[in-house]
């Protein structure tokens, strides 16, 4: 004798009656989930190729270069001249409240007016050594170097000695003049040993 649970018929009903309970025929897909429209997102931009600063100098010996000038080849009035309107711009170019390109600008008018000086007297002190300030300012510390070690050549010129000692001075801080004043344009370039082994010399 076969059970109830065996017959065909019923199990068929029992099928039927759980497809019912369950929602019975043919399941829909399921619809997308919501989502934002999707956003156009502009491409990163491409980060500017950093300019490079001015190169330092190369080292030079001050021995070495062109030869020397006679004394009817300088022209010693015009050096302490354009030296000195150099030094004027120099000075407002380190006055409060300027902005960091107007500095740079009169700074750089400062460094044209020692070069017009140095064409006409290579050996102008005060030209030497403004210049070699303005560029330690900036860093370009090896141009500095190169005219400092000028300075410590030409130190030994009875002409020259008693403004070089004022230089030297002015360096370390020495004397009535600067006393505990070293000279802060020199201050980016105080821990270079070619600096401090020039300077030494003085």
């Amino acid at each position: 004798m076969r059970s109830k649970a065996s017959d065909p018929t019923l199990r068929g009903l029992a099928l039927a009656l759980l497809a019912a309970a369950c929602g019975g025929g043919p399941q829909k897909p399921a619809a997308q989930p919501l989502r934002p429209n999707a956003t156009p997102v502009a491409p990163a931009p491409v980060a500017p190729t950093p300019v490079a600063g001015p190169s330092d100098c190369p080292p030079v010996e001050p021995t070495k270069g062109l030869p020397p000038k006679t004394y009817k080849e300088l022209s010693i009035a015009e050096a302490e001249s354009y030296a000195s309107q150099g030094l004027k711009i120099q000075f407002d170019s380190e006055k409060i409240g300027l902005t960091s390109a107007d500095a740079r600008g009169l700074l750089k008018q400062a460094m044209d007016k020692y070069f017009t000086s140095l064409a006409a007297d290579p050996y102008n002190v005060k030209a030497t050594y403004n210049l070699a300030a303005a560029y330690g300012r900036i860093g370009r510390c090896q141009c500095a170097n190169n005219l400092l070690a000028r300075l410590t050549e030409m130190q030994s010129w009875p002409s020259s000695k008693v403004d070089i000692e004022d230089c030297a001075n002015r360096v370390f801080g020495k004397g009535k003049k600067w006393k505990d004043r070293p000279d802060p344009d020199f201050d980016r370039c105080r821990t270079d040993e070619r600096f401090r082994s020039i300077v030494s010399k003085f």
